[in-house]
């Protein structure tokens, strides 16, 4: 499969609700602790790849 160019930054997917569930994932946006706070540090690919799991 040919890989795609990306012209954009990664959005956030931050929808604002930001409440954990006991397992330590927002139930807003289903990240882990971790992925929220390292965030802007991530490169595009390791955004892609959160957003992907």
């Amino acid at each position: 499969m040919a890989e795609q160019l990306e012209f954009f930054p990664v959005a956030s997917p931050c929808r604002g609700i930001c409440q954990s569930d006991e397992r330590g994932f927002c139930s807003g946006c289903m990240r882990s602790r971790d992925e929220r706070f390292k965030w802007q540090k991530l490169s595009d690919a390791e955004k892609q790849n959160v957003l992907r799991l």
